[in-house]
């Protein structure tokens, strides 16, 4: 699910999903996150926690069933897969053939860029910072706008934990003059200055590792610069 969180909405839904369970032990959150990004990114395979139940035409429908199932009985596993795949593929990706096949053009995709914070702005009493399309310029330097080469949008949300640090999702919509790269996702603690990816559509989808963040300021502009390196396509 690709989640924007727009000044509008007001809440954080990944958040209040998610985090405060974790929120006397954030770093163990992100630990977690970063192990299952990594894993993301090696490998295309099925969920294999995942069941789902079986539609009112199968023999004993309502049985809850795991994505091998789906190609357990080979005269049977094209129907199953015809049946079933449109709506479980997120989960059984490998049984269904639906593992990422990112276009030929996303090893280019930009690896720096900063983000000018123009959009910024808190509610909740100050406990949550908003920004929406906030433009990506690409390089590792933003004098004006005037002088952006635009790679992108960002879209985000950071709520405090404490007094000195922040839950943050950043959401980057990355494309060039040639067209759109796709969404990417992700979540980190606002003291650590990365983040770990946990998202993503286009090239983005299946894709894994950690996006480095620093806080600069040109001028009275806070910037904010990034390094997708380590970012590892599907």
């Amino acid at each position: 699910t690709i989640l924007k969180f727009h000044r509008t909405h007001k809440t954080n839904i990944f958040l209040n999903e998610t985090m405060f369970s974790f929120q006397s032990k954030p770093v163990l959150l992100f630990a977690i996150l970063g192990a299952l990004s990594a894993q993301t990114a090696s490998a295309c395979a099925d969920d294999v926690t995942y069941k789902f139940a079986l539609g009112s035409g199968a023999k004993n429908p309502g049985k809850m069933v795991d994505c091998s199932w789906l190609t357990k009985k080979a005269k049977k596993a094209a129907a199953r897969k015809a049946t079933y795949c449109p709506t479980v593929s997120d989960k059984c990706m490998k049984t269904c053939d639906d593992c990422p096949v990112p276009p030929a053009n996303c090893p280019a995709f930009p690896k720096e860029f900063v983000e000018p914070a123009l959009a910024d702005t808190t509610i909740a009493d100050g406990k949550i910072w908003v920004w929406d399309a906030n433009p990506l310029c690409l390089g590792t330097v933003y004098t004006d706008n005037a002088g952006c080469t635009e790679v992108g949008e960002a879209y985000g949300v950071c709520t405090d934990l404490s007094a000195t640090n922040k839950d943050c999702v950043d959401t980057w919509e990355i494309y060039d003059a040639n067209g759109n790269y796709g969404t990417l996702i992700t979540r980190g603690l606002y003291s650590m200055l990365s983040s770990v990816v946990v998202g993503g559509t286009g090239c983005f989808k299946g894709a894994g590792g950690t996006v480095l963040a620093e806080q600069k300021y040109e001028g009275e502009s806070e910037v904010w610069k990034y390094n997708l390196s380590d970012v590892q396509l599907a």
